[in-house]
């Protein structure tokens, strides 16, 4: 009788003490102190509640930078399931803060990745909707799909989502999707140690539909100098190191079929060349896209780039003509440093309308391959054949090119050198530069 009654009255006074405020007091502090130790976060929970012995409710969840006690994601609830080797837990309506995200990921990649604890374990989260808030646009993910598992020998996340939508060239939102048939966007960051050397890889992959520049923008800053509306839609294989991200080719044990290595293919859309070019002389005015077949940086910058640019002058969301245009002082500078041709008798001051610019280049070992033309409704403003693909222009003319397009004394730097001449100097593989400028 006593083996029988005994486990019914133990379970009556821990259901019994589970409703006691202090209980609810003690579990959240110590979830809290978890979660905290955890993530390098400040973590507060409003209330919890076991559902079972294995599965426990947190809800009104926040973190918050432990320094500047910024807001970095809130959760309206936590449905958590406890298994001896893993953890899953369900998201209601998560919120993250994009201004955050870059701070916060370079806290969790040293603690998750680098440094995971002894009792780390795999960890599967979910959530139907994931809201990322920004000072100026939200973008709501769906369908999101997290994994960690810190355990590996390689520690991994796993981070599957379908992307905003994006507009269709007449500027109509396209219809939703149902979501198990979307192939979604997906991204795997690793952290790799071999016996020379650790460090953390990622790759990414678009999937059907393109991604947000100012989203990316929250991890790869550079995103933010293409303008609100750029899109990113491709794959791309990233290595960090020094605390800043390279773009490189994928290794070999990733390569395809054919056992070639896998290079960065990607299309970024609705590039605001405007913004791009903006505090120089060295404008392009208009939207367009870029294509790249092949690239490769390091940390000192671009070492092989294979592309394409086009231009095009096209209707604003209003209904009205949004212009492209390049300025003269450019045009001329391109056209005498670039070896390209033009139908212009002259280059007055000011700018010229544009109804086209596309341009192939290929950058590697100090040289540019260069083919395209740059056209208004009558001339040619500038041409450079196919015929001349294989006469390589050395790159320090191309920084010259951008240094002659600055007047004296107009947006310089601290340093005296144009800007964007500079910027060019540290960013290409040089074999020598132009003027002053040095890498």
């Amino acid at each position: 009788m006593i083996l029988a009654v005994g486990p019914l009255v133990l379970c009556s006074i821990w259901s019994a003490a589970t409703l006691l405020p202090q209980y609810d007091r003690w579990h959240r502090g110590s979830w809290e102190r978890l979660l905290s130790s955890k993530l390098g976060l400040r973590v507060s929970i409003e209330s919890s509640e076991w559902l079972s012995p294995n599965r426990v409710q947190l809800s009104s969840i926040r973190f918050e930078n432990l320094e500047t006690n910024a807001l970095v994601a809130e959760i309206e609830s936590a449905d958590l399931r406890l298994y001896s080797s893993r953890s899953e837990a369900y998201l209601a309506k998560p919120v993250i803060h994009a201004g955050q995200i870059q701070e916060t990921w370079n806290l969790l990649h040293d603690r998750l990745l680098c440094h995971p604890d002894d009792m780390a374990r795999l960890a599967d989260l979910s959530a139907d909707q994931l809201l990322v808030h920004g000072d100026v646009d939200d973008h709501l993910l769906r369908d999101v799909r997290l994994r960690l598992d810190p355990a590996k020998q390689d520690p991994e996340i796993w981070l599957a989502f379908v992307p905003p939508q994006s507009n269709t060239p007449s500027g109509d939102t396209q219809q939703e999707e149902n979501t198990e048939t979307v192939r979604p966007s997906v991204l795997i960051v690793q952290r790799q140690r071999n016996a020379s050397r650790a460090e953390t890889v990622a790759d990414l992959k678009t999937g059907a539909h393109s991604l947000p520049g100012n989203l990316l923008a929250a991890f790869y800053p550079a995103f933010e100098k293409l303008g609100d509306q750029a899109r990113f839609l491709g794959s791309v294989h990233l290595v960090r190191r020094r605390s800043s991200w390279n773009i490189e080719p994928a290794p070999k044990n990733a390569a395809d079929k054919n056992g070639i290595a896998e290079t960065p293919k990607f299309i970024v859309q609705d590039i605001d060349f405007g913004r791009l070019t903006w505090g120089t002389n060295a404008y392009v005015q208009g939207f367009g896209s870029m294509s790249i077949w092949d690239l490769q940086t390091t940390n000192y910058g671009i070492e092989r780039l294979h592309g394409n640019v086009l231009i095009q002058a096209r209707s604003g969301e209003s209904g009205r003509d949004a212009p492209a245009s390049i300025s003269s002082r450019f045009l001329e500078s391109v056209c005498r440093n670039l070896s390209m041709s033009s139908q212009l008798g002259e280059f007055s001051d000011g700018a010229h309308y544009l109804d086209y610019l596309e341009m192939q280049f290929f950058l590697a070992a100090g040289e540019l391959h260069l083919v395209g033309e740059i056209r208004d409704h009558q001339n040619y403003l500038a041409y450079r054949g196919s015929d001349m693909w294989e006469s390589a222009i050395t790159l320090d003319r191309l920084v010259q090119t951008l240094q002659d397009a600055v007047p004296p004394q107009v947006f310089q730097d601290k340093e005296g050198d144009p800007w964007l001449a500079r910027q060019a100097a540290i960013w290409l593989p040089l074999n020598a530069t132009a003027g002053s400028l040095q890498r």
